[in-house]
Order: structure tokens, then sequence, then C-alpha cells
């Protein structure tokens, strides 16, 4: 799957979250799919007061889009009434990816059982160009 230039918002690198991927940074995708000058622009122009305190909400989903195979949860402010402007619909934080092959259901099952912190503090934008394999996506900014 290619998302070309992304920006995302970042826990803490050593937030529980780090623990329960398969390889990345879990991150909150603010944009993808977008051109490296354009990705470049938004990520100059998005700023954090303090930082942004999110939670998991509802079940672990399971998502397949052209042979990307991932699992996440939605995510919402913890404070609504302070959610920035940017904050995208349907945002979320993904835990575990694979192509062309599913997740059986112990794979879920897992996951479920290992996320028992369901709030972080994002704290970081990054720039990163995701169209390799998702352990060779890497940061710009």
């Amino acid at each position: 799957m290619k998302f070309n230039y992304c920006v995302w918002l970042i826990p803490r690198l050593k937030h529980s979250w780090s623990r329960y991927t398969n390889g990345f940074q879990p991150h909150l995708t603010i944009k993808s799919k977008l051109s490296k000058s354009d990705a470049a622009l938004l990520y100059t122009k998005l700023r954090l007061d303090k930082p942004l305190k999110v939670k998991l909400v509802g079940d672990l989903i399971y998502e397949v889009k052209d042979g990307f195979h991932s699992l996440y949860y939605l995510t919402e402010p913890v404070y609504k009434n302070k959610k920035p402007e940017w904050y995208p619909e349907n945002a979320h934080i993904s835990f575990r990816y694979k192509y062309n092959e599913t997740f059986s259901k112990s794979e879920i099952k897992e996951v479920k059982n290992l996320i028992k912190e369901k709030e972080a503090e994002l704290t970081d934008f990054k720039l990163v160009y995701c169209n390799e394999h998702f352990l060779k996506w890497h940061y710009l900014e």
C-alpha cells in the first residue's frame, strides 16, 4: 500500500502502545497520500500548545484495503470541546499491519488483550514517507 507522504501525530516514544505494534511507530494520521510539498506545507502549519490526550474507543477494527491488512482502534480527544480543527474524521491508532495475509482470530485476540492502556498523550507531529513496506517507512522531519 502506498500512502506517499503523510503527516502523523505520535505519542512519546516510550508509551506502552509502542510495544504492541509490529515494527512501526503508533500514530494518528492527520493526512496521507500527499505530495512532498503539500505534506511539508501542512507539517509547518500544525502546532500543539500542549500534548493532545486521546482515548481508544469501541472495539478493535480489522480492515483490508488493496491487500493491506490493519488492526486499529478509533480515537477521540479526551476533551471533546478542545478538538483541534485539523483532527481527522475517523481518526485511529493502528497496532498491526500485514500485506496480503489475513490476521487470525488468535492474533486479533492477542492485540485486544495486550492493550490495557486506553489513553495517550500525542506529542509530536512527524512528516513521514510511506511508499515502501511499513517496516521501511521513515521520518523526514
